[in-house]
């Protein structure tokens, strides 16, 4: 917990001031589905997850009016990096199909195998070509 936790502290603690003297910036920090809904995985891991969301809101508060987002993505694309996310900061996005609405773990892993096969069919004809 104490590495999970403390390397966000740090990564932000070290970013926060060229960000701020700059007037701008963006942290992502990583989290899971985990520190938003418990029974998903281990105590440690889910009380690590929570306290890094948590941690992220806060120090989005702080460094907002410098013009620092700060943000966590828990399963989520990188679009919180790029510039067509300027309008949001302080939020955790949760990409988890559907845990946090109640869907049963079986349920999440089923549709996320469903997901993971279009993912690679869709895919294939990028990589094929890429090969010639």
């Amino acid at each position: 917990m104490g590495v999970h936790v403390g390397g966000v502290l740090l990564g932000m603690k070290h970013a926060a001031p060229i960000m701020m003297r700059q007037q701008s910036g963006s942290i992502i920090n990583t989290a899971s589905v985990n520190g938003s809904r418990a029974g998903y995985s281990n105590l440690t891991g889910c009380t690590a997850n929570a306290a890094v969301i948590h941690l992220t809101k806060y120090v989005a508060v702080e460094l907002g009016p410098y013009g620092v987002r700060v943000n966590s993505l828990a399963q989520a694309a990188l679009f919180l990096a790029s510039n067509a996310s300027g309008f949001i900061t302080a939020h955790d996005l949760l990409v988890d199909g559907g845990i946090t609405a109640g869907r049963t773990r079986s349920e999440t892993m089923a549709y996320f195998a469903m997901f993971q096969k279009e993912l690679r069919s869709a895919h294939a004809p990028i990589a094929a070509v890429s090969r010639s």
